[in-house]
């Protein structure tokens, strides 16, 4: 089962379906499908997105993982996250043992203002702003027959292609490694010297290696995680350009629009707009 194919189902169910799909890969074995899925390794509602901008609420959201990985041994179950979004949650299984889960989230929850109380008193989020964003959330579930319809395949489909993969690999590529690391720090400042004492290994290893596996050096794909997240802010939040630049660990606004118009081919207004119309043009349909 190649990555391609399982890709293509996640974009149908995404696209086709309506569905909010993310792939958790909880323990991480390094191999390339563990790579190829990284994109989808968050929820994208606009809820989500704003939460986890803060590194405290994204590690908060990590550290849940395992818990949800623990009851996923006994299979799927319908659920609301610590941040009051309902879900469905699939386990993954390889060789017999829950490994990760994919998650259909982006539903409210009846209880929804306790928790958007509790996350904005915790974590210092302005009320107001979370409100909304939560309102936002899709308020009805499609049935539970339907979903299991869907998602099982796709839960074959990823057992398929790991246990096939760990047959046939024996190292854990340090790539895949180092980009889970980078995706839950990418908001923050991060120094190649606090990079080789995590991972224990030199400012020359960590550059080969990454460069040798991806393609990309660790700048480069820290800068691409950095304009894929504000790409996604300026889609489906309101914040204002500089607070996406400073949400999404650029030192300013004025090198943010210079590296997001060199990546994406406009600037950062342009883009919004663009977004914005498209939305618009497609409500009317």
């Amino acid at each position: 089962m190649e990555a391609s194919h399982i890709i293509a189902y996640i974009e149908h169910l995404k696209q086709a379906c309506g569905l909010a799909i993310s792939v958790h890969l909880v323990r991480c074995t390094g191999h390339r499908l563990e790579e190829a899925l990284l994109p989808y390794n968050i929820h994208e509602n606009p809820y989500c997105v704003y939460l986890k901008l803060q590194p405290s609420m994204w590690h908060a959201c990590v550290e849940k993982q395992g818990r949800v990985l623990q009851r996923c041994q006994k299979g799927a179950f319908c659920g609301t996250c610590h941040a009051g979004v309902r879900e469905v949650v699939y386990p993954v299984f390889s060789k017999g043992e829950a490994v990760g889960f994919v998650s259909v989230g982006g539903y409210a929850d009846e209880n929804g203002a306790s928790y958007v109380a509790r996350i904005s008193e915790k974590y210092g989020f302005p009320r107001q702003g979370v409100e909304a964003l939560y309102h936002r959330l899709a308020a009805t579930m499609p049935p539970r027959r339907q979903l299991d319809t869907l998602l099982y395949p796709l839960c074959a489909m990823l057992q398929l292609a790991l246990e096939s993969e760990a047959a046939v690999v024996e190292e854990p590529l340090f790539s895949v490694r180092l980009m889970h690391y980078l995706r839950l720090n990418h908001t923050r400042r991060l120094t190649m010297e606090e990079i080789c004492e995590e991972f224990h290994c030199s400012p020359s290893y960590v550059s080969h290696r990454f460069k040798e596996q991806t393609g990309l050096t660790v700048h480069q794909y820290l800068t691409r995680l950095r304009v894929e997240n504000a790409a996604r802010l300026l889609r489906m939040s309101r914040l204002q350009i500089t607070e996406v630049a400073m949400a999404t660990g650029f030192e300013s606004s004025n090198y943010f629009s210079h590296v997001f118009r060199t990546e994406m081919g406009v600037s950062p207004r342009d883009y919004r707009q663009a977004a914005e119309k498209e939305a618009r043009d497609n409500e009317g349909l």
